[in-house]
């Protein structure tokens, strides 16, 4: 099935939507598996530091390219005039409403869930060393 998936055909902009937002997430959590396990074997010190710092550019790149990405897919299709515009116009004020919607209720509901979800689990900032790591105390400030 996988082998079928790389070289077969995708005949549609959603699956391939589906795809690569499958191939992010997968990205997205291995990276968190991949700095758990790097702060386990280093614990706290300069070196962790400066491995996390080292990523902040190429994360500000990728984020605009991004970004520069999503604006592609997004400004043509508002400015489209004539039969093009009255067929695709909904389509693309849908999908922006959608993206808010999605974006509001993450931002509602995300801390809530935190409080459910992780009530009891975390230890107290004077009791985590982690907190008191100069990148976080770096990071917490700006």
């Amino acid at each position: 099935m996988i082998k079928r998936l790389i070289n077969g055909k995708i005949n549609s902009i959603t699956s391939a939507a589906i795809i690569l937002g499958i191939a992010s997430l997968a990205s997205k959590f291995l990276g968190l598996y991949r700095d758990r396990i790097l702060a386990g074997k280093f614990g706290l010190g300069n070196e962790l530091d400066i491995y996390f710092a080292s990523f902040r550019v190429p994360d500000l790149i990728f984020n605009i390219v991004v970004l520069g990405a999503i604006s592609a897919g997004f400004i043509p299709v508002f400015v489209l005039t004539g039969q093009a515009g009255k067929l695709f116009r909904p389509l693309a004020f849908t999908k922006t409403f959608t993206m808010i919607g999605a974006a509001v209720i993450a931002l509602a509901l995300l801390p809530t869930l935190c409080y459910y979800l992780l009530r009891g689990r975390l230890r107290p900032v004077e009791e985590n060393k982690t907190a008191t790591s100069p990148l976080v105390r770096y990071n917490s400030a700006t």
